[in-house]
């Protein structure tokens, strides 16, 4: 079940370090309506997880 868990937290690492660098530096605002790069990267990640999660079931 948890065999891309590692792989997964690299994403999960590489998401956050991006939204954090997006808030400051471009005033994003994830939940905000402020661009579709936000939410673009917000839907990615959300896809990808949901992947990985019927991939190993």
């Amino acid at each position: 079940m948890f065999r891309d868990a590692g792989r997964l937290q690299v994403v999960g690492i590489v998401f956050a370090v991006v939204a954090v660098v997006g808030t400051v530096a471009f005033d994003w605002q994830f939940g905000g309506d402020t661009g579709p790069v936000p939410f673009a990267l917000a839907t990615l990640a959300v896809v990808l997880a949901v992947a990985s999660h019927f991939r190993d079931a």
